[in-house]
């Protein structure tokens, strides 16, 4: 039976229930959205019938299949399809065809990736190279003063960096980021030492949103900034004491 519109929320396809697929759908389906889930193994869509009544069995080549379980009306739709490049070339065709404002597609190799382009879908997902540079991110960080970076834009990203001597006890003002570094200070998170519900010890950080430019920095502070990557890489060999201004 088809996903019937009770009320306005966004609707959400997934189609292709592997690993990715399923984690993808369980997440949306987690936040309240309205989930439409297919796949052609039964199995893979029986486990998802305990998270959405709206999990069904088809080809998603099949453009009737599709129209009858409510694919053409959603929102948004994610081709999670791993190795069958075929299928899921076919399956974004007719998400094409049907108009939906959203088309989301993963991509297994290059081939892949310049086939979806031009048939002109612009949001496609390459879950292992976005997963092995966040995991490259991470690494970077553990060996450096920088603690976790999202990139933003193509050359551009928001990094938390943590206050080293060579700057603590001074201000932001004193420091001149954007001046100096070509990078902007957004916020500050400072370390502080609360109670947790077993009434123990344990270190949080309290967010400063609005940092007062006069206060000095202490050396357990973290910084939120952003800007260029090779501005902040800049910044991050000078709290390492490889470089010097």
């Amino acid at each position: 039976m088809p996903l019937e519109v009770m009320e306005r929320k966004t609707q959400f396809a997934i189609i292709g229930l592997g690993l990715f697929g399923t984690n993808v759908a369980t997440r949306l389906i987690n936040q309240g959205a309205e989930v439409i889930v297919v796949d052609k193994d039964p199995e893979l869509v029986e486990k998802l019938k305990e998270y959405t009544v709206h999990a069904y069995v088809l080809d998603s080549s099949d453009e009737n299949a599709l129209r009858e379980a409510g694919i053409h009306q959603v929102d948004c739709a994610v081709v999670c399809i791993g190795i069958d490049m075929v299928g899921s070339i076919l399956t974004t065709l007719l998400l094409k065809q049907f108009k939906i404002p959203r088309i989301v597609a993963r991509a297994n190799t290059k081939e892949h990736f310049k086939i979806l382009q031009l048939m002109g879908v612009t949001d496609i997902i390459e879950p292992e190279i976005e997963t092995a540079n966040k995991l490259a991110r991470r690494l970077f960080g553990q060996h450096g003063f920088m603690l976790n970076m999202e990139q933003m834009w193509k050359d551009h990203a928001i990094v938390e960096i943590k206050v080293t001597s060579t700057i603590a006890n001074k201000t932001l003002a004193e420091l001149e980021f954007r001046k100096n570094y070509k990078v902007n200070v957004v916020a500050i998170k400072h370390q502080i030492e609360r109670l947790d519900d077993n009434y123990k010890n344990i270190i949080d950080f309290e967010f400063d949103e609005v940092p007062d430019p006069q206060d000095p920095l202490k050396e357990d502070d973290i910084l939120i900034i952003i800007g260029k990557l090779d501005s902040i890489n800049e910044l991050n060999a000078i709290l390492m004491g490889k470089n010097a201004k």
